[in-house]
Parts: structure tokens; C-alpha cells; sequence
């Protein structure tokens, strides 16, 4: 519910800026200094408005997939289980290697892989 709330109002705010800018009241640069926003993003409220309509201005809501956390412990221990196969190999290799052997995996940055001892 109170997403809900937040993101109308959100809505109100854009939709105001538009009418000022339908009325030619200000410039765009006087515009977004008084809403507090670039004029990159007046650009893309004007363009998406223009586009769809009043539904543009709603921002697209994130994929459901980045919302999911990953399995950091089985990621941890495909780590070490390669590390203690090749324990010559650095943080770097062992990713790269593990990169190819698992490429729908998102593996974490080398100096994380170093953190595993």
C-alpha cells in the first residue's frame, strides 16, 4: 500500500512538470531546476509522456530475478573445492575457470574469490 502512495505521488510530481512544460510557463532548464531533476530525465519524462501517454511516466519495475538472492554458500563451496584441486592458482584463474565451466553462473569479482581460504 505504501508503494502504492509513494509511487503516486511520484506520478502527481511528473505530471505536474508536464503541465508546466505543456503551458510553456519556463524553460526546461528553469523547469528542472525547481523539480530538482536533469534535463536528461525532463528529456525522457517528455519523450516517454509523448510516447505513451500519462502510463510512461510510471518507471518500469525491476526484474524479479535481480530481487532473488544468490546461493552465496554453494558458490563458496564450488570455490573451494576447485581451489583445493589447484592450490597453485590464483583468484583470477580459479574465476576464469570457473567462468567457463558454469557460464550461467554470476561468480563474484576475483578479489572475492580470494577471501576463501
Amino acid at each position: 500500500m505504501l508503494y502504492a502512495l509513494k509511487e503516486s505521488r511520484i506520478l502527481d510530481q511528473r505530471l505536474q512538470f508536464l503541465s508546466s512544460y505543456q503551458k510553456e510557463e519556463m524553460s526546461v532548464a528553469d523547469l528542472c531546476r525547481t523539480h530538482g531533476i536533469s534535463r536528461p530525465t525532463a528529456y525522457r519524462w517528455i519523450n516517454r509522456y509523448n510516447e505513451t501517454g500519462p502510463e510512461g511516466l510510471v518507471d518500469p519495475q525491476p526484474s524479479p530475478t535481480w530481487l532473488l538472492p544468490r546461493d552465496a554458500r554453494a558458490d563458496r563451496d564450488t570455490i573451494l573445492v576447485l581451489r583445493a584441486k589447484h592450490p597453485s592458482w590464483g583468484a583470477r584463474k580459479l574465476k576464469v575457470r570457473l567462468e567457463m565451466l558454469q557460464p550461467e553462473v554470476v561468480w563474484p569479482a576475483a578479489s572475492t574469490f580470494t577471501q576463501y581460504t
